[in-house]
């Protein structure tokens, strides 16, 4: 449609006001069809000469109503962007003023104990300890303290599969300097540390990271194969020089192979996107075999 006949027709249909539906579509078919049909009759004049002839917007609506016995109504006003912001920006400043004034009638909003070195906020609903990268919140009196640790450490495998077990964590993986499998990640933890180092299991060696939150690794691999099985991740893979085996149910991957090195691909997805990868066809390769449910696998 002639974005110039567009915008006419919207405005009629604005000035139509609040009638029924079937007598709204009824009327602005007919304007469409005596436009179209003034075109045809004059085919030399132009489609802005057309509307001029048959008047305003508003004018040609109201003249519609008047042969159907209808009545002009208010047009119909446009709900704007703008105005739905400060709705919604209102709406929550209005709310949060009565919670504040509720809080602050019953409790103190702040109040600070310089023997224990804390800080109280609404009430003790919030407790600030001075320790750094961390905090209490105590949510109908259930104290739950939180606080961000970072481990590392370096291992030889001697040649070991490695097996890294996670719940959720982001993990940036690439070749080791010197052969030694190097980790270095920041976590959550609820004030117990659960321990980080690994150990030999069936012939491989086992991080279980299962039981830390929040996590952020970065880890170096040594000429060693490599299987993660975790929930949730985002990997991202940087020129692999052995097997990787991945196994997830939701998460991101970006692999970046080595130019220099000969990949096969097995990549398996439930739903979401994988991108194009092309399997080597020599003899020496390096498998790539990822397994997940749900997200997207990327070549970096």
């Amino acid at each position: 449609m002639d974005p110039l006949l567009e915008t006419y027709l919207k405005k009629a249909e604005r000035y139509l006001g609040q009638i029924s539906i079937s007598d709204r579509v009824v009327i602005l078919s007919e304007i469409r069809s005596q436009i179209i049909g003034s075109q045809s009759e004059t085919p030399e004049l132009s489609l802005k000469s057309v509307l001029l002839s048959l008047g305003t917007p508003e004018a040609l609506a109201k003249r519609c109503l008047f042969e159907r016995g209808l009545k002009p109504g208010k047009p119909v006003g446009r709900l704007t962007l703008k105005r739905v912001a400060i709705f919604v920006v209102g709406f929550f400043a209005i709310l949060f003023m009565a919670i504040s004034i509720l809080i602050s009638k019953v409790t103190p909003l702040i109040s600070i104990d310089n023997e224990k070195e804390r800080v109280y906020l609404l009430g003790g609903l919030i407790d600030i300890a001075a320790g750094p990268d961390s905090f209490n919140i105590d949510p109908q009196g259930a104290v739950l303290a939180i606080s961000k640790q970072v481990g590392s450490g370096a291992v030889d495998v001697e040649g070991r599969t490695i097996q890294v077990l996670f719940t959720s964590a982001n993990i940036k993986m690439s070749p080791s300097r010197d052969n030694m499998f190097r980790w270095r990640c920041e976590f959550s933890t609820n004030g117990v540390l659960p321990p980080m180092q690994g150990r030999v299991e069936n012939n491989a060696y086992l991080m279980d990271w299962s039981e830390f939150k929040n996590m952020t690794c970065k880890i170096e691999v040594p000429e060693s194969k490599i299987a993660l099985k975790g929930v949730s991740g985002n990997l991202r893979i940087s020129s692999p020089q052995e097997e990787i085996s991945i196994h997830l149910k939701n998460g991101h991957i970006k692999i970046a192979p080595d130019p220099e090195k000969n990949y096969i691909y097995n990549l398996s997805m439930g739903r979401g996107f994988v991108d194009k990868f092309t399997s080597s066809k020599e003899s020496s390769v390096i498998e790539i075999s990822v397994t997940m449910e749900n997200g997207t696998i990327l070549r970096d």
